[in-house]
């Protein structure tokens, strides 16, 4: 993803720059060594190098969040992802010899490249590239639209940059820098399986020394409703717990339409006569499919259609 973040910055800069004619040349993201300085002599123009100088790890938007889900009848959960801190350094360039001064120039370039930028805070992918382009299709879904945390000249500034412009060459001299801090996140690609859902919760009630009366005990029943294609259906669905012999609905919930699950309550009574309940899915169109509400059994699974 860092290298969607150097187009973001490029197509902001090249937008806010209009002296820069669109020319790709003229914003550069390779060190500012003497490859980079014999490329700007060639473009024969101005030019702005923006160098990733460090990564690091932004611990103030570290999460314990997760965001739980069910994967084949498995809970699952995807931690939050971690943030990069990507730590960009913007120098301007000139072409021109030493004995035209090039150095105002390059002064002014940055300044306006400070402005573009300013305006442009919090870098967001979709204001960058728009909302119907195949640059922001590259982006991964949920970060699209999204305001990265971006610092320009964070206050701590970069603690190395003798150190820096000393590995760019023995002719370079120290120029001024302008800091960029962009965020990224790192996303999980795999999540974490964290075992079988609950299906069943079982409240026994009684004294502390006996056995519950099994006319006493509640129970939750968690199931799933599947289609012909053994995937949620897409429609509204509702599952309800009808006793046998009268045929009367006793309790009555709505499948989730993300995941096919559900919950229900069985009557008092279901676990001393198991049989006595059963559990019917009706869809709006009024398919119906029905499963024993047997609480001893595990998640039962309500199939419709063939």
């Amino acid at each position: 993803m860092i290298d969607l973040l150097d187009h973001a910055l490029r197509t902001l800069l090249l937008r806010g720059l209009t002296d820069l004619d669109d020319d790709l040349r003229r914003i550069g993201f390779q060190p500012p060594d003497d490859e980079w300085r014999a490329a700007v002599a060639s473009v024969s123009a101005v030019a702005l190098n923006v160098y990733l100088a460090e990564v690091r790890q932004n611990r103030d938007l570290r999460s314990t969040a997760r965001h739980r889900f069910v994967r084949d009848d498995v809970l699952v959960d995807r931690p939050a992802p971690t943030w990069l801190e990507c730590r960009y350094l913007i120098s301007a360039w000139s072409p021109a010899a030493a004995q035209v001064e090039p150095t105002p120039i390059e002064h002014a370039l940055l300044y306006r490249a400070v402005a573009v930028l300013q305006d442009a805070a919090p870098v967001n992918p979709t204001h960058a590239h728009g909302a119907d382009t195949a640059a922001i299709e590259a982006w991964p879904d949920g970060f699209r639209d999204v305001d990265l945390p971006t610092q320009l000249m964070p206050v701590d500034g970069f603690a190395k940059l003798a150190e820096f412009w000393g590995t760019m060459g023995t002719n370079h001299r120290w120029r001024p820098v302008v800091e960029l801090a962009v965020g990224l996140p790192v996303l999980f690609t795999e999540p974490v399986v964290r075992g079988p859902a609950a299906v069943t919760l079982t409240l026994r009630t009684g004294p502390r020394t006996g056995e519950a009366d099994e006319q006493d005990v509640r129970v939750q029943l968690g199931g799933q409703v599947r289609g012909p294609d053994d995937r949620p259906p897409t429609s509204p669905v509702a599952v309800t717990v009808v006793e046998v012999a009268s045929g009367l609905a006793v309790h009555t919930t709505t499948m989730d339409p993300a995941t096919g699950r559900f919950v229900v309550d069985l009557p008092l009574g279901a676990v001393a006569d198991p049989d006595r309940f059963r559990l019917r899915a009706t869809t709006a169109a009024g398919m119906t499919a029905e499963v024993p509400a047997d609480p001893r059994l595990p998640g039962p699974v309500i199939r419709l259609g063939p």
